[in-house]
């Protein structure tokens, strides 16, 4: 776990930092392959991607279970994500596209709210469950998963590292269904 805990997240800090990485986001110049970084989406296709968290949980606990335990961290990451998203399409209507923003995004609604909604502070206050480590950790794992991907990481291959990510990852979801149930 050291080695991840040592990782910068690169997510921004203060209030104006996630302001501005929020707007740059907003500004659809973070675009992949021409598409935009934030795209409406029915909120009741929250379920869905709380259920593709669900199914990439146990991808994960499948791939520790045999051993291949950096790969445990793609999955893991992915149920992260998709939960992250979760929040965004039931609160805003919105998924967003980009790793980055999207977790620049729930610590906007976090810790400042958001302006489309007056029931946002709602989210605001049931996201307080969602530590600011969390979704740095979300962050440094998105890093992790990156360079697995793209490239043998022998240095990630380790149970203790696939348990604690296992169990992050586990956690966040966990959190992120009990907050859109209620």
């Amino acid at each position: 776990m050291e080695k991840i805990d040592k990782l910068s997240d690169n997510l921004p800090k203060t209030d104006d930092k996630i302001i501005s990485a929020y707007e740059d986001c907003c500004r659809e110049r973070r675009m992949v392959e021409r598409i935009n970084t934030f795209v409406e989406i029915s909120k009741d296709r929250y379920k869905d991607y709380l259920e593709s968290a669900t199914n990439a949980l146990a991808a994960a606990k499948s791939m520790l279970d045999n051993e291949h335990y950096e790969w445990v961290i793609v999955p893991a990451y992915s149920a992260i994500f998709q939960a992250g998203n979760a929040v965004l399409i039931k609160e805003l209507g919105r998924e967003c596209k980009d790793h980055f923003c999207l977790l620049v995004s729930l610590l906007k609604l976090k810790k400042l709210g958001a302006e489309e909604a007056e029931k946002i502070s709602k989210i605001k206050d049931n996201l307080a469950e969602i530590s600011e480590k969390e979704i740095g950790f979300a962050s440094k794992l998105r890093l992790v998963r990156s360079s697995i991907i793209y490239k043998p990481s022998l240095e990630y291959n380790e149970r203790e590292i696939a348990e604690e990510v296992f169990k992050n990852a586990q956690d966040f979801v966990s959190k992120i269904n009990g907050i859109l149930r209620t």
